[in-house]
């Protein structure tokens, strides 16, 4: 949801909110190694939207890194097989 509301300082787009499609999915599967008992699933169209901002807020630079980086690429846990 937060990823929805800063869509058009991430994407200079606007979302339509009229196109909003939510569903959900129960035993997905993401990966083939890795189902989840639940996923939410959102669509949506887009319109030209706002500027980015020029510089933007520390605050915001931190979340969006906590958004793109709260997962660990196999490789690099622990126990993971190296040459």
């Amino acid at each position: 949801m937060a990823y929805m509301g800063w869509y058009p300082k991430l994407h200079e787009q606007q979302i339509t909110l009229e196109s909003i499609r939510w569903q959900t999915h129960p035993d997905f599967k993401v990966l083939y190694w890795k189902p989840l008992p639940l996923v939410y699933q959102v669509s949506f169209s887009l319109k030209p939207g706002e500027a980015r901002w020029i510089s933007s807020p520390k605050w915001f630079q931190d979340w969006w890194l906590s958004v793109v980086s709260w997962y660990k690429k196999p490789w690099e846990l622990a126990g993971w097989p190296s040459e």
